[in-house]
């Protein structure tokens, strides 16, 4: 599967490790690089290219849309649901309807518990992905309100 995420270390770098071992296609786009027009224009590309994107910005209000925009993309979409709600975070997004929340904490690479949030405007499916996403890479989920 490819998978893309974008944020903010350690944080994504974790999730990048996690993924490669689960044998997944990743590219890791770190938010301070966005700042580069060139750079955001190939992060949206690989978003439409992917199966999954998976945002994990808690810093900056601001970056968080921006790379929830920049990922809008993606035909599914994980947001940290840290720093705002799902439903807010998809609010963002293109497709609202493909976006699902996530909270753990770091170090993912220690295993452990992610969760996953509905948002108001997240499909059945959307869900349903995202907890099969995380269970696919050795965590475990519960399901949270948003």
């Amino acid at each position: 599967m490819r998978v893309i995420i974008a944020g903010e270390m350690p944080l994504a770098d974790d999730l990048l490790q996690l993924c490669a071992a689960a044998g997944h296609a990743t590219t890791l786009y770190v938010v301070e690089t966005l700042a580069d027009a060139q750079v955001a224009g190939r992060l949206a590309d690989d978003a439409a290219q992917a199966q999954i994107a998976v945002e994990c910005c808690n810093e900056s209000r601001a970056a968080k849309r921006r790379v929830v925009e920049l990922l809008s993309g993606a035909p599914a979409l994980y947001v940290s649901a840290l720093a705002c709600s799902a439903t807010e975070a998809a609010s963002w997004a293109g497709r609202p309807e493909q976006v699902a929340g996530w909270g753990a904490l770091p170090p993912l690479s220690a295993g452990g518990l992610v969760e996953v949030a509905a948002a108001l405007q997240s499909s059945p499916e959307a869900v349903a992905g995202a907890e099969a996403f995380w269970t696919g890479l050795g965590l475990t989920c519960a399901r949270v309100a948003d």
